[in-house]
C-alpha cells in the first residue's frame, strides 16, 4: 500500500537523461514498511546508465550523492562510463562477476520470445544460486550499509545499464529489508516498464531496422520486465533458502548489523 497523503518532492525527482531514475524506496511516493512506517526518500536512487546532461548533474549535486554503485559488467562500463556527481564516490560491482555465461544472457543471440524470456528467468535464478554473484551482491549491500549516514549528505545511487534486471532485483531486496509488502515490490519492480517505455520504443525499431522484425520481436521481451522474472528468483530463493532474510542472511553473508543499518537508512 503506497502512503498517499505524504507528499515528498525527492521521491518525485526524475532526470531526463538518465533513464529509468528514481527513489528506490517508492515513485511518486515512498512506500510503507515494517509496522507500516514510511520509507525513507532520499537515501537511495536506482538507474540505467548514470551519464547526466548538464542540467541534470546540477540536479544529482543538489541531492547531493555521496556513494554511486555500478552494477555493470567491465565491458558495460568500458563502453560507456559513469558521469559521477561531484564529491560522490564510485564503486564498480560486478554483481553478474566476472564470467561470459550470465551476460550472455543478456547480451547473446536469442533465436525467439520464449528463449529471450527464459534468458531473463535464468538471469534472476542466477541471482540466487551462483555463489559468484551472490558475493557480489553481498559488496553491494556492504556498500550501502557503509555509505554516509541518514540524511541529506548520504543519497547512494545504484544503477546497472537500464535500471530494470539487476538494479531491479537490488531494489527488491532493499525494499524487503524494510519490509515492505510482496505486492508493492512487485508493483515498484514493473514500474520499470513505465519509466523505459519511450526508451524500449525506440529500441525495438533500431532493431528492426538494424537486424529485421523477426530477430526484433525475438529480443523484445529482454527491454522489459515480467512479474514472472523477478518471480522466478523468488521462487529460487524460497527453495534453496525458505525465505527472503535467510537468504540475505545465509546466501549473502549479512549479519544483523548491516542489514540493522540498511533499515536504520530506509525507515523513518
Amino acid at each position: 500500500m503506497t502512503l498517499e497523503a505524504l507528499d515528498c518532492p525527492t521521491a518525485r525527482l526524475s532526470l531526463s537523461s538518465v533513464v529509468n531514475f528514481r527513489d528506490a524506496v517508492g515513485h511518486p511516493r515512498p512506500l510503507a514498511g515494517h509496522g507500516g512506517a514510511a520509507l525513507r526518500p532520499g537515501q537511495f536512487y536506482r538507474s540505467g546508465t548514470l551519464d547526466p546532461d548538464e542540467a541534470d548533474s546540477s540536479l544529482l549535486s543538489g541531492l547531493p550523492v555521496s556513494l554511486v554503485v555500478d552494477l555493470r559488467t567491465p565491458w558495460e562500463v568500458e563502453r560507456r562510463p559513469d558521469r559521477v556527481p561531484p564529491g560522490a564516490r564510485y564503486a564498480h560491482i560486478s554483481v553478474l562477476g566476472s564470467g561470459t555465461q550470465a551476460e550472455q544472457a543478456v547480451y547473446g543471440h536469442i533465436p525467439d520470445p520464449d528463449e529471450a524470456r527464459e534468458s531473463l528467468r535464468k538471469l534472476n535464478r542466477g541471482f540466487v544460486t551462483d555463489p559468484e554473484q551472490r558475493d557480489q551482491f553481498r559488496a553491494v549491500f556492504h556498500a550501502f550499509a557503509e555509505a554516509d549516514g541518514a540524511g541529506p549528505n548520504g543519497a547512494v545511487v545504484f544503477h546497472c545499464s537500464y535500471g530494470k534486471d539487476r538494479s531491479g532485483w537490488t531494489a527488491a531486496m532493499l525494499l524487503f529489508i524494510a519490509g515492505v509488502s510482496d505486492s508493492d515490490v512487485l508493483a515498484d519492480y514493473l514500474l520499470s516498464n513505465a519509466f523505459l517505455a519511450e526508451v524500449n520504443r525506440t529500441r525495438l525499431e533500431q532493431a528492426q531496422a538494424q537486424d529485421g522484425p523477426e530477430a526484433a520481436n525475438a529480443r523484445a521481451p529482454i527491454f522489459e520486465v515480467h512479474p514472472d522474472y523477478l518471480g522466478t528468483g523468488l521462487a529460487q530463493v524460497e527453495r534453496d533458502y525458505g525465505t527472503v532474510d535467510e537468504y540475505l542472511r545465509r546466501g549473502l553473508g549479512l549479519d544483523e548489523q548491516v542489514l540493522g543499518r540498511l533499515r536504520e537508512k530506509l525507515l523513518r
